[in-house]
């Protein structure tokens, strides 16, 4: 079982690729949250629980608190004065809407493999994680969106 700080170090990860430009240019639901006025530019750490790949990791609200101030993410979002919502510090500029990543990488063959549970029509899916990709090209460079 991962201990504490490898979880919040997780989580980071995941706010750090939620809150990037190139997220928010498609993930209608988070750019949303983050106009709405009651929330003052800030999603709250409930409506981020909704996201699988964050419940997958926790369901603690003061793990996702805590990771907003890891260092993988503490240069892009900020946490609200009660620490119950997560915004971003430099807010998205709309007019970038239009805009494509500057540079893109495409990646093809990747391995897949095939899930044959219980009697189940099997199922094909890619034998690497996104996080293994991601840190692939790490070296050359920080990733803005792998999916």
């Amino acid at each position: 079982m991962p201990g504490d700080e490898e979880i919040t170090g997780k989580v980071a990860e995941r706010l750090r690729f939620f809150y990037s430009d190139a997220n928010i240019r498609v993930d209608k639901f988070l750019r949303e949250e983050l106009e709405k006025a009651e929330n003052g530019g800030f999603v709250p750490i409930t409506t981020l629980l909704k996201f699988k790949t964050i419940r997958k990791l926790t369901e603690d609200v003061k793990v996702i608190a805590e990771a907003a101030k890891h260092e993988r993410v503490c240069e892009r979002v900020k946490l609200n004065d009660d620490e119950t919502g997560i915004g971003r510090k430099v807010p998205f500029d709309f007019k970038k809407m239009g805009d494509n990543v500057k540079l893109s990488l495409r990646v093809e063959n990747l391995p897949v493999t095939t899930d044959n549970e219980g009697g189940k029509k099997p199922t094909k899916r890619y034998a690497v994680t996104m996080d293994e990709i991601r840190d692939l090209f790490t070296p050359y460079g920080e990733g803005a969106l792998v999916r």
